[in-house]
């Protein structure tokens, strides 16, 4: 039995796509979970960045305090590694024209932005302190 061209089309399409719905699994969801890093890093980075949080003028934990200091580079390199990877899978499933591969990349340009700010943050502060003769991680 022969197939017409249009159902032989389709099942052409349905094949051409088998990580379609399973990629959301698989790359979303640790997508997602990056991007929640790089917003607490975000947030780390201009704690990290203002004197009352070194001070103990803002009432700020010392547990935070302590977490910040030991904690915000690894977690830098998890975002960055994340990232990475995360553009790297949203690119290839782009290329095999998945339907989600387009809103990973959407989802890995939101989060480099985030390490934009994160980068911002931290050089914007160490160009203020040597503009004022002080060492690049005073605070």
């Amino acid at each position: 039995m022969m197939l017409a061209p249009s159902s032989w089309r389709a099942q052409v399409t349905v094949c051409s796509t088998p990580e379609g719905r399973g990629s959301l699994i698989w790359l979303g969801v640790p997508v997602l979970g990056n991007g929640v890093l790089c917003g607490l890093l975000l947030v780390a980075a201009v704690l990290k960045e203002t004197n009352e949080f070194w001070l103990n003028a803002g009432g700020y934990p010392l547990l935070l305090r302590e977490a910040v200091l030991w904690l915000f580079y690894p977690f830098g390199l998890v975002c960055l590694v994340g990232v990475a990877s995360g553009t790297l899978a949203s690119v290839k499933l782009v290329a095999r024209r998945a339907p989600l591969g387009w809103l990973l990349f959407v989802l890995c340009s939101f989060q480099t932005l985030l390490l934009l700010a994160v980068l911002v943050v931290v050089l914007w502060n160490n160009a203020a302190n040597l503009w004022h003769g002080l060492p690049t991680h005073q605070h």
